[in-house]
């Protein structure tokens, strides 16, 4: 049989060696408050972190309340939207403005930040997700409004797309602005505002160029690609610009577009939308 301090080691117990009985002591152990035996902080856990009544939480712990801040963009004539809403990650928020809209999706923590352009010194811009909520947030610019321009908006898997010629060039040239080739010298630029992700969003177009960049003419088209999801139909499209008096308006339209043998090519309009006549100050 084993001996007993091979089970029970903490104790005073025998041990026979050479047929003597030897025993092993217990040695003294400081005093529990000598020993550094701090327990490190943590992080409070949620059920230790003290709630608000009536407020909901996301799983991180942060308020599901969305908040909306403006700021000035990172381009001129532009503003910056951040968006905060961390109980709606990865959903589509339609952001209107202006009479513009665009759908964009917010972020795996359910946060957005877009620059959009401006065009009128006084302004609400509404965010509103699918289920119908929304929140709002006033846009003030203090300074008048340097920048003139026009857009489209629309709301489908087909796009639309916005062409403006400046100081007479021709389509594919070097003052041809498009969205692919959306900055160019004479100073105008193209925004293309909307998440090409979200197949039945909103999506806006929008060409702004400031006021003391003349002289400089810029021509507009309207393009409408003929495919098999509109041919033979119509498409809605609302179309931005200012108005002889300097406000800015919107203009809803309803477009015919050519049977479906004509897939593949386009119709390009050259009206409504004015030209932008920009004389030297």
């Amino acid at each position: 049989m084993r001996p007993a301090c091979q089970i029970i080691a903490l104790l005073v117990c025998p041990f026979i060696l050479m047929g003597q009985t030897v025993f092993a002591e217990i040695p003294d152990f400081p005093p529990a408050e000598d020993l550094s035996l701090a327990v490190p902080e943590v992080a409070p856990v949620m059920d230790q972190v003290p709630l608000t009544p009536g407020v909901i939480y996301s799983a991180m712990g942060q308020s599901c309340e969305t908040t909306l801040a403006v700021a000035p963009g990172g381009d001129a004539g532009t503003m910056r939207l951040d968006l905060q809403s961390p109980c709606r990650r990865g959903q589509q928020v339609d952001l209107t403005w202006s009479g513009l809209t665009a759908s964009f999706l917010t972020s795996v923590t359910g946060a957005l930040q877009v620059d959009l352009p401006v065009f009128e010194p006084e302004n609400t811009l509404q965010a509103a997700f699918p289920d119908g909520t929304f929140h709002q947030v006033q846009l003030t610019e203090d300074a008048p409004i340097a920048f003139t321009g026009v857009g489209l908006t629309w709301r489908s898997s087909v796009a639309t797309f916005l062409h403006v010629l400046e100081n007479g060039a021709d389509f594919g040239g070097v003052g041809h602005r498009h969205a692919i080739r959306p900055v160019g010298a004479a100073g105008g630029q193209i925004f293309t505002l909307g998440d090409p992700r979200i197949p039945d969003g909103w999506f806006s177009q929008v060409y702004l160029v400031a006021k003391a960049q003349g002289p400089l003419v810029s021509r507009t088209f309207t393009e409408i690609p003929i495919t098999a999801n509109n041919c033979g139909g119509t498409q809605d499209v609302t179309l931005h610009q200012f108005s002889v008096t300097g406000s800015w308006m919107s203009l809803p339209f309803e477009i015919s577009v050519p049977p479906c043998e004509k897939t593949g090519q386009s119709v390009m309009l050259g009206s409504p939308l004015r030209d932008l006549v920009l004389t030297e100050e």
